[in-house]
């Protein structure tokens, strides 16, 4: 077993080593299969949460018929006779209509409520965003960790928020889409668990944006909140109803309080129902992030340590007042240890109780007298004391040196050693010392955006020629430097968006407007990168269009495979040809219509293309993914600069964890 140091980190080596131990002690488990059994078990409850809902409106629907059949006053504004059969067709299209009016208010206005995204839960915790200049030994490690696993994830690094208040260790990820998600974290976190289970606890977050959890809860807490709507329309008919025979001295109003007793006895058994549906539903997506943990880290004693100690503590809860409103969002309960209550026994828990998450990801932790590497007698009475700033351990230059030349060969392992060299680094150092600051600095974050698209900045300083040189003696010891580019670029976003909106605005809106000198697989491949980085920070490019058109998908369809055919085949018959192979898949389609040649192409389009893709419908966009395969499997082999167009299209889209 290795020792633990205060800035000791997960290698490849140690951490193959670890895992392939973890193994041979029958510990580490089958994560795939784990995978594989939440999301088939994810979705068998999805599928029921949406009978549910289906259920609930249109009993709703035929109770509404059932009244107005007998309503005298609805029978003399309309053709249909008092008591006529319920499923007269003017009945029912009244009730429909009613129905959904109601059902679709509720869910309008909770998708309102949670418009504000993963900044608005974070600020409302009580966070404060982490500045990529910050030189706090523990906030540096922190920001070099979401670096790492932004990199296995091949996800844009998201900004981290720190809840400064909390002494539990918890954190969060929130937001719709993987370009506009923020992580949380407490700062018990960042003071009580080393590297490797910050790591783990970082991986267990980044497979909640990886698998799309974030726009999956965000669907059922509206579809939840439409149905509570039924309920709050029955209790205030019924009052309305009470009120209004109270008077009067007419007896028509018990009709009207039935039909309220009844909307609201629907409304509540339909939300109860659902909400069931939604915690089971949020067990599994804790089960495959834990899994995903496995993944990304190699260690069992990463997501296992910190799952430890929770348990052993017994404290995952906030002290904010909004802790139990947004407690899915976490990775325990935040009003809670996260066990199974007695009352409920554990329906209504977002969370698995945690002595089962740790028998799927590390049994060994639950045998008595056990504990994490790194974890002594003395931890839990250091607990009780005040918390103190972690002094970290300078890495020598030459393990900095080797961590930076294995970064971006294996996104996982590797990462975590370069995160580990880059805490120490000198600010006056070579080496990694220029992307160190890259990541972190406004400025020196756009001159490696320009260096990664290959756009040479004019006038050119010494220090935009000297990571130019970095960049490429780096990226010619990588396998794949095209994805490596579009990850470096994911990588530099947070201090991007630190620049002041005008600035970014006119800055992105002069790399719009570049044009490109000729038809190289340089130029193309530049295109992309400049396109992805103007729809990911762009202030009125990044947003989606509302509801575009079904020409105005096609159009953008029709864009994205003219370049998907250009970036991968240099021969212009080739290009028509994979063009028209990705072009037929299509259920509906243009007549005609033939491969734009690349001078029509501008960035723009790109960047049109993704929002309008980023609006469309998930079953269109797998149909248009497998567009996109045929196109770039033409010649049955996939290249660099194609493979970074599909990634660059699935988190776009937001929808990451595609596979091809």
């Amino acid at each position: 077993m290795r020792q633990q140091s205060g800035a000791s980190s997960l290698s490849g080596n140690a951490g193959s080593t670890l895992g392939a131990a973890g193994e041979a002690r029958g510990f580490a488990t089958n994560f795939f299969q784990q995978q594989a059994q939440a999301r088939r078990n994810t979705w068998r409850i999805f599928a029921l949460f949406w009978l549910a809902i289906a259920a609930t409106v249109i009993f709703t629907t035929v109770v509404i018929a059932f009244f107005l059949s007998h309503s005298e006053e609805f029978a003399d504004k309309s053709q249909v006779h008092q008591g006529q059969f319920v499923f007269h067709p003017e009945v029912l299209l009244w009730s429909t209509l009613g129905t959904l009016a109601v059902v679709g208010f509720g869910y309008l206005r909770r998708r309102w409520m949670l418009a504000k995204g993963g900044k608005a839960v974070a600020t409302s915790l009580g966070g404060r965003l982490v500045e990529r200049r910050s030189e706090q030994s523990d906030e540096r490690r922190l920001l070099n960790v979401v670096d790492e696993m932004a990199l296995a994830a091949r996800i844009p690094s998201p900004p981290v928020y720190l809840l400064d208040n909390e002494r539990s260790i918890n954190a969060f990820a929130a937001g719709y889409h993987p370009t506009d998600a923020v992580v949380g974290v407490t700062r018990g976190s960042i003071q009580r668990l080393n590297r490797d289970e910050l790591q783990g606890l970082m991986a267990h977050e980044f497979s909640h944006i990886f698998n799309g959890d974030m726009r999956l809860n965000m669907q059922m807490v509206c579809w939840i909140g439409g149905l509570e709507a039924i309920s709050t329309f029955g209790r205030s008919l019924m009052r309305s109803a009470s009120n209004r025979s109270s008077s009067s001295r007419k007896k028509n109003g018990g009709g009207g309080v039935i039909l309220g007793l009844a909307l609201f006895v629907i409304g509540i058994l339909g939300t109860f129902l659902a909400s069931l549906l939604r915690a089971a539903i949020s067990r599994q997506r804790e089960h495959l992030a834990d899994a995903s943990a496995l993944q990304f880290t190699r260690n069992p004693y990463g997501i296992g340590g910190v799952l430890w100690k929770i348990w052993k503590l017994k404290d995952g809860g906030l002290n904010s007042p909004y802790a139990k409103e947004v407690s899915h969002f976490f990775l325990s309960s935040a009003s809670g240890a996260g066990t199974a209550s007695y009352f409920d026994f554990g329906f209504f828990n977002t969370h698995p109780a945690l002595e089962t998450r740790l028998q799927r990801v590390c049994p060994e932790l639950l045998r008595d007298g056990s504990r994490p590497p790194g974890v002594d007698r003395d931890f839990f009475e250091r607990v009780e004391s005040p918390i103190e700033q972690r002094i970290e351990i300078p890495v020598p230059q030459s393990a900095k040196l080797a961590g930076a030349v294995s970064l971006l060969r294996q996104a996982t392992e590797q990462a975590s050693a370069l995160g580990a060299s880059l805490e120490g680094t000198p600010a006056g150092g070579l080496g990694t010392s220029l992307l160190r600051f890259a990541f972190r600095e406004a400025t020196m974050a756009k001159s490696l955006a320009l260096a990664v698209a290959n756009i040479r900045p004019t006038p050119t300083t010494p220090t935009d020629d000297e990571l130019r040189q970095q960049l490429d003696a780096w990226l010619a010891t990588v396998d794949q430097p095209e994805l490596e580019r579009l990850q470096l670029l994911n990588l530099s976003l947070p201090a991007l968006r630190e620049t002041p909106e005008e600035e970014r605005r006119n800055w992105l809106g002069e790399l719009e407007q570049l044009q490109l000198p000729d038809d190289s697989s340089d130029a193309r491949f530049c295109m992309l990168l400049l396109a992805y980085l103007i729809f990911a920070l762009h202030p009125d490019r990044r947003t989606p269009l509302r509801a575009p058109s079904q020409a105005e998908r096609l159009l953008a369809t029709h864009q994205l495979l003219s370049f998907a055919a250009q970036v991968g085949h240099e021969v212009a018959a080739e290009r028509e040809q994979a063009y028209a192979a990705g072009w037929m898949t299509m259920k509906r389609k243009l007549p005609g219509l033939a491969a734009q040649p690349l001078a029509q192409l501008h960035i723009a389009h790109l960047v049109h293309a993704f929002r309008v893709l980023k609006a469309t419908p998930p079953l269109t966009l797998a149909e248009i993914h497998q567009s996109l395969d045929r196109v770039l499997g033409f010649d049955r082999r996939l290249k660099g600069a194609e493979a970074a167009l599909v990634q660059a299209l699935r988190t776009a889209t937001g929808a990451p964890n595609w596979s091809r």
